[in-house]
């Protein structure tokens, strides 16, 4: 190839390079630089491209041509083409953002270098290349080809630690080696020593590595510059390469890296010892057929090098850890603050290793060169954030939110990783260990508090997974932290207990459970477990404490567990007697262990002696019949001597003993008093507690128990109030506040003194006082809250409810009242029950804390009720109104149990229980709730609604009880309602109102039930019932006027109208049922000029319901009912559905009217639109009277179709499975008797179902009583027709006939039936019973061939259809069984064997399949018969299917079918 000439190249190059280099314009230009970079690439083809018109041309005809050697030009300027290249390159990468590509000038050279494979060309024309890959390529060549330059190895350095982003990668040995070379050559010392630092680095950063196939190697040539990976060698050789460098002789920048990489050299070896021994045993294992994983191989090799005792890196990790702390210190001025991410990132990564290998090790020597390790860093930090513990915690969060804004964001989560291993290696060493760290750990728990709300990440840099742990290990810090605080902080106290309880259910690494065990006790110098009430909570505390502590406990921790679990069994569902046992091993344990100290062994002793006097007081059986007063004077005993406690364990609070004392002096003093006064020793109570006054004259707590129980005695024990006695209580009260003003107990108990006398202000100031000392004491909230009418209580409840508090239930209670009041139930039930969570609302079974020995001081003497029973029922009422009936009944019930158990009656909670029961159709406990209020005669104002409540509930169980057919039951729990009622003195116009609808109720009711007498003559008897029902039904009219009457008296507003026009309109039904009833006793003729009056009256009520409310649809219903014009009544009940679409009734009403007008087309049209309303009784009616007059039409033309009549039949059926309707009865009743004829012949079994429906009718309805008579008579003759013992057939034919004539002598009934073809039905049986001829056996005939050949079918099938001529419906069980055996063998033994492909019997002869089919039918006929006679109708479908299928014209199998399928 001619290369152009040396002197052209030069000045080629001279111009790109004045053009486009050190020129700022050019550098902003990419399309420029990008364009000098193709001209650039052509040289050093061998291409000299100078206008700019010809560069693609030329790029076209470039590719593929070889590469410039030494052969053509000399090697510096090959060199020299190279540099400028790397260099156009470089600037390219930092303007490419800009550029836009030029796709459309280079789409044929880039398809020519596809086809050429020319991938240099490609790479570059295809414009989306990585320019520092390009560059660094480049530059390679250039130095490859002038070696001796250092200038150009550098230029090929800077380029990749550009691409590493300050990291000198893997790659960069080979680089590094030779100016490090070039560097000792020239003697120049400081440089090699900075050169074998980047050296060191570049063997530890493995991960830093390109391809063979990168861009880079393809414009090199070549990958001579890539070295082998082998990670021990390379560990090592980073090792000698780190230690071989003369440390004086750096800067302090590159002494810091210094100390970076040596970390960095001692965990690569580390790593490749591990990989080394993990690749040796996975083969070995592998040789053995092991199935270890690779993973799992290394993880066991990992545990066992990082368990050594011995630790190389251990020097390294101290020395990365000052070296941030220096680095901390210099702070962004430092030259070395670059280095400050990599600082935190490795001093985090020593310590997780650190904390791995404390772990792993069986002593306490790991965690206390952990702890070594961290307390200089968590000092150092803290004083660099200027965090003071002295000041406010705004002022400390400040500071470090400050700070944090100064240091890289990695800081939060190396704090994170410090608060969580500081925590675990507190509590490991805890045992041997009782250094106070209270200020370290409230500097981190301050530093991840404002990490949390700084960040909602950890740090941009991690991973998700990484991220997550970091996030965890500060949750789990946080919590370990607070428990280690939280002893000396009563608010921490509480957040602890809560979130205790909110991750019961969930696993939680040691020794979270413990701790928070611990901590929520801390019963030793304060009531245990004092924010739980029930012993299912602590179970699953208890619970937590007994995973994996990471260590043995001590004994010390044992005792602590143990009295922690004693403690809990006296909270509700505890068990007194499982304390008991164990406070008697904790004290066994004490007696034989002498490692605790002669003061913590006298304070747990007294704990246990406490715990036993508590648990006599439950009624546990402890040894020696000990008693409460015994244990507690052991209690005193043992703290009379007493000796100093030190700080121990989690309490580190100096004031913690002396506390522990008091608090068990005060419950043995308490326990002792409270025993003396439940025998009634007063004086001696009264004297243990003087006593101990004097013993202790400068305690308060002394003084407040005396004081207190002084006062409880004079107020609610002595018979008579003693002036001497006042006085002496409130003196001991001054008393306890003098001594001790920070305790607000005193002033609480003071102002319910001064309220108790009458002084109101002094009460106020006492409270007012107390609850500035403590927001939530109950007593003085309570007092304030009775005190301060005016509204001036807000802010003491507003102060209570900022408090994390067990005892603010009060302040919870006052606030949900007050939002109640507002109509915000939603809130008001949120405060509630918040307010039933807390201790002083919640009275808790076997709780001996005396804290809850002044909940008596809660009320006044006149106000006592069960205040926890009253809030629940609060909670129910909220529930209410919001429509949540379920868990407002649950309340409710809540509410009785807890005012029952005071032998409270609760009836205001047994009102509103009931009237939830009722609106859930919970009828019958609604009516045993109410029935026990008005038992009470101390109900007053809730007699009267009880009883309106009730007979609202007697009234839909009498609906319910008449829809089952219990019509005597529905009667009386009406009459029992109706008495109640009449028994209240006042006029509500509810109560009429209920009258009315329970005396209308009484329609419904059969007719004899009204007669109290006996009653022998029917037609007396029912005329007589008829008139005590019209009656009775007659008061609810006046019921319903008196209502009216007592709201005609209210103002005319809107709501009085459309009561008066329902009260009109009820009115106008209840004349309606009085019409109906006097209907059942008229005759014929007479019913419309007799009940015309009462349709004319109850049209004129509903005129004027109307003319009240024209939007009432039961008014415009029932209107139409009483008018006799079929087009206004129509117009009724349309406009009844226009006001309401979804009305049954009206529906209804237009069917019935449709049908009684003959347009059975609309009226079918009418009963499917209801059908998508609703499925009422009256629907299924309406649709049979449709059906029945159908088949009258079709009947009339040919007498063989029933069809009609069965349908109409199920239409009954439908109806009396909606509801019992009289009408669906007597219905059913006729078209089951027209059903039982026809071409099947009578059918016995439809007769008997007639005649029971007829009875039952008459038993429940009180018209047409004489037509059902009628028939019920004929049926029954017809029935006791086919009996067949003649003497009892001929008794219940006259008794029938009896029946049936008296209804017959009725005038009613002879104007709609022929009374002489009635007459003659009556003289004999409509159905005669054959007599039946036994015939002789024939012993020649068929009989005596079966004896012959026993297995032969025919022989079997003629006898059995020889003895089936004889039978009917009137034969003998057994002769019909006689029959059907017979047709059963012979039909067995015909189809054992139809699968095979002849059909052969058991003599072997040939059948044919008609004769199956007969034996199958024959078998089916008979079975029938066999399933009337018992009075089921089994499914013989299958059978007749199959003969059916084997002879299609066996008219037997045929009609037997249709008949059981019909």
């Amino acid at each position: 190839m001619q290369a152009p000439s040396v002197p052209k190249i030069k000045k080629f190059v001279g111009d790109i390079k004045s053009r486009w280099l050190g020129n700022d314009e050019a550098a902003n230009d990419p399309q420029g630089t990008y364009c000098a970079l193709l001209k650039m690439e052509l040289l050093l083809r061998g291409v000299i491209v100078e206008e700019e018109k010809k560069l693609w041309g030329e790029v076209l005809s470039s590719v593929g041509k070889p590469l410039l050697n030494d052969q053509n030009v000399p090697k510096p300027l090959i060199s020299g083409g190279n540099v400028i290249a790397g260099k156009l390159a470089e600037q390219f990468c930092n303007t490419k953002h800009l550029f836009k590509p030029l796709l459309t000038e280079a789409s044929g050279p880039t398809k020519r270098a596809q086809d050429l494979k020319d991938r240099r060309l490609l790479a570059l024309l295809r414009q989306d290349f990585d320019p520092l890959e390009v560059a660094k390529g480049y530059f390679l060549r250039a130095a490859e080809a002038n070696p001796e330059k250092p200038a150009m190895w550098r230029q090929v350095f800077d380029v990749m630690i550009r691409q590493h982003n300050d990291e000198t990668p893997f790659e960069a040995q080979n680089i590094i080696e030779k100016l490090m070379t070039i560097a000792s050559s020239k003697g120049n010392i400081k440089r090699s020593a900075e050169l074998r630092l980047k050296l060191c680095q570049s063997y530890l950063n493995t991960d830093k590595t390109i391809a063979d196939g990168s861009l880079s190697v393809i414009f090199a040539g070549s990958n001579s510059h890539h070295p082998e990976k082998d990670l021990l060698e390379v560990a090592q050789s980073a090792k000698s390469t780190l230690y071989d460098s003369p440390f004086e002789k750096l800067e302090d920048t590159d002494q810091m890296m210094y100390k970076m990489l040596r970390l960095r050299v001692e965990l690569a070896l580390e790593d490749a010892e591990i990989d080394s021994m993990a690749e040796k045993r996975y083969k070995a294992s592998v040789n053995r057929s092991n199935t270890t994983s690779m993973t799992a191989t290394r993880s066991i090799c990992k545990e066992e090098v990082l368990s050594q005792p011995e630790d190389p890196a251990e020097e390294a990790s101290f020395g990365i850890r000052d070296l941030l702390l220096r680095t901390l210190v210099a702070g962004n001025t430092n030259p070395a603050a670059s280095l400050l991410p990599g600082c935190i990132e490795w001093t985090q990564i020593a310590l997780l290793r650190l904390r791995t290998r404390a772990q792993l090790r069986k002593s306490d020597d790991g965690w206390r060169v952990l702890l070594a390790y961290l307390r200089p860093v968590i000092d150092g930090t803290s004083s660099v954030s200027l965090w003071n513990i002295n000041t406010p915690h705004d002022e400390r969060q400040s500071k470090i939110k400050n700070w944090f804004s100064r240091t890289p964001s990695s800081i939060h989560s190396m704090l994170s990783s410090i608060a969580y291993t500081l925590s675990l290696t507190y509590w490991m060493l805890l045992p041997s260990n009782s250094e106070l760290m209270t200020e370290n750990f409230q500097f981190l728990l301050d530093a991840i508090s404002c990490t949390d709300i700084n960040n909602d990440k950890v740090s941009p840099g991690l991973s998700k997974q990484k991220e997550s742990i970091v996030v965890a290990e500060r949750k789990y810090a946080r919590s370990m932290i607070q428990c280690f605080l939280g002893t000396e902080n009563e608010a921490r106290l509480f957040e602890i207990s809560q979130e205790t309880v909110a991750n019961k259910s969930r696993e939680t690494k040691f020794p979270i459970g413990h701790l928070r065990c611990l901590v929520s006790w801390s019963g030793w110098y304060q009531p245990s477990w004092s924010l739980y009430s029930r012993f299912g909570d602590v179970r699953s505390v208890l619970a937590a404490s007994k995973l994996d502590a990471g260590r043995p406990l001590s004994a010390l921790e044992e005792i602590l567990f143990d009295l922690a679990h004693a403690d809990a069994e006296f909270l509700q569902g505890g068990s007194v007697q499982r304390a008991c046992d164990l406070y008697l091993q904790v004290l066994a344990f004490l007696k034989k262990d002498s490692s605790i100290d002669g003061g913590m062994r006298n304070l747990f002793q007294s704990h246990c002696n406490n715990g036993l006097a508590r648990a006599c007081k439950g009624g546990a059986t402890v040894p020696d019949n000990g008693t409460t007063e015994q244990f507690a004077s052991n209690t005193l005993r043992i703290l009379e001597v007493s000796h100093p406690i030190a700080p121990f364990h989690l309490w580190h609070d100096p004031a913690s003993a002396s506390k522990a004392f008091a608090y068990q002096l005060s419950v043995a003093r308490q326990l002792i008093a409270d025993s003396l006064v439940a025998k009634g020793n007063w004086k001696e109570a009264q004297v243990i507690l003087e006593a101990a006054g004097r013993d202790s004259p400068r305690n308060a707590a002394a003084a407040l128990a005396l004081g207190a129980f002084l006062l409880r005695v004079a107020l609610f024990f002595n018979t008579e109030r003693s002036e001497q006695a006042d006085k002496q209580a409130q003196i001991h009260l001054l008393k306890a506040a003098k001594l001790d003003p920070s305790q607000a107990r005193p002033f609480a108990l003071l102002g319910y003194w001064f309220e108790e006398r009458g002084d109101t202000a002094r009460a106020k100031g006492c409270y007012s006082k107390c609850l500035v000392i403590d927001p939530c004491d109950p007593v003085a909230g309570r007092g304030i809250i009775r005190l301060e009418t005016d509204g001036n209580s807000q802010k003491y409840l507003d102060a209570a409810l900022e408090q994390n508090s067990k005892w603010n239930g009060w302040a919870w209670n006052a606030v949900g009242l007050m939002k109640t009041m507002v109509g915000e139930d939603e809130f008001a039930l949120v405060a509630l029950l918040k307010a039933a969570r807390c201790r002083d609302i919640r009275k808790v079974q076997n709780n001996f804390h005396d804290d809850r020995v002044h909940d008596m001081f809660y009320q006044q003497d006149s106000e006592r009720s069960n205040e926890e029973a009253v809030v629940f029922e609060n909670i129910g009422l909220c529930y209410r109104r919001l429509g949540r009936y379920t868990a407002a009944m649950r309340a409710f019930h809540l509410a009785i149990e807890l005012s029952k158990a005071e032998n409270l009656v609760p009836v205001s909670a047994l009102c509103s229980c009931a009237q939830v029961e009722i609106e859930l159709a919970l009828f019958e406990e609604a009516a045993e709730k109410f029935a026990e209020i008005l038992q009470n005669q101390e109900s007053g104002h809730f007699q009267s609604i009880a009883a309106y409540g009730q007979g609202v509930a007697l009234l839909s169980l009498a609906e319910r009880d008449l829809r089952d057919g219990k019509a005597g039951s529905a009667f009386a729990k009406v009459t029992k309602a109706i008495d109640e009622c009449l028994r209240l003195s006042g006029e509500f116009s509810c109560i009429y109102k209920l009258l009315g609808d329970l005396y209308s109720f009484g329609a419904l009711i059969p007719s004899a039930l009204f007669n109290e007498g006996d009653g022998d003559d029917a037609d007396t008897t029912h005329n007589d019932d008829v008139k005590k029902q019209l009656e009775f039904v007659t008061q609810g009219e006046a019921a319903y006027r008196s209502a009216l009457a007592s709201i005609e008296t209210c103002l005319h507003t809107d709501q009085s109208i459309v009561s008066r026009a329902s009260y009109r309109c009820d009115v106008a039904s209840n004349i309606m049922l009085q019409t109906k009833i006097v209907a059942s006793t008229c005759e014929t003729g007479s019913i419309d000029s007799v009940c015309k009056s009462f349709y004319n009256k109850a049209a004129n009520e509903f005129e004027s319901s109307l003319s009240l409310n024209p939007i009432n649809a039961v008014a415009w219903c029932g209107f139409g009912c009483a008018v006799d014009d079929p087009l206004l009544a129509q117009h009724a009940f349309c406009r009844s559905l226009q006001i309401e679409r979804l009305l049954p009734d009206g529906y209804t009403n237009i069917g019935f009217l449709y049908t009684k007008l003959h347009a059975l087309s609309a009226s079918e049209e009418t009963m499917h639109v209801l059908t998508q309303v609703a499925d009422t009784p009256l629907m299924w009616i309406n649709r049979a009277f449709i059906l029945e007059q159908k088949s009258s039409d079709s009947l009339a033309a040919t007498t063989d179709d029933l069809t009609m009549i069965f349908e109409a039949s199920d239409a009954y059926r439908a109806a009396l499975q909606v509801t019992k309707q009289p009408d669906a009865l007597i219905g059913l009743a006729a078209t089951g008797m027209l059903s039982s004829y026809g071409h099947l012949g009578v059918n016995a079994n439809h007769k008997k179902k007639s005649l029971a429906l007829l009875n039952e009718f008459l038993a429940m309805s009180s018209y047409l009583r004489t037509e059902a008579q009628l028939l019920a008579g004929l049926v029954g003759m017809e029935q006791a027709a086919l009996v067949k013992d003649s003497r009892w057939r001929n008794d219940e034919i006259e008794k029938a006939r009896k029946i049936a004539k008296v209804a017959l002598s009725d005038a009613r009934v002879t104007k709609w039936v022929n009374a002489g073809s009635m007459e003659k039905c009556l003289q004999k049986p409509m159905v005669t019973v054959p007599q039946r001829k036994r015939d002789a056996p024939d012993v020649f005939g068929t009989q005596a061939k079966i004896i012959w050949k026993p297995n032969d079918p025919i022989q079997w099938l003629v006898l059995a259809k020889n003895v089936a001529s004889k039978v009917d419906i009137t034969s003998s069980r057994e002769v019909v069984g006689e029959a059907l055996r017979m047709a059963q063998k012979a039909s067995d033994m015909l189809t054992q064997n139809t699968s095979s492909s002849h059909v052969l019997d058991k003599s072997s002869n040939v059948l044919e399949a008609n004769v199956v089919a007969e034996a199958l039918s024959l078998v089916c006929s008979l079975r029938s018969i066999c399933s009337e006679q018992r009075e089921s109708n089994n499914c013989l479908g299958y059978d007749l299917q199959h003969a059916m299928m084997m002879c299609p014209v066996n008219k037997l199998a045929r009609v037997l079918l249709q008949c059981n399928t019909v």
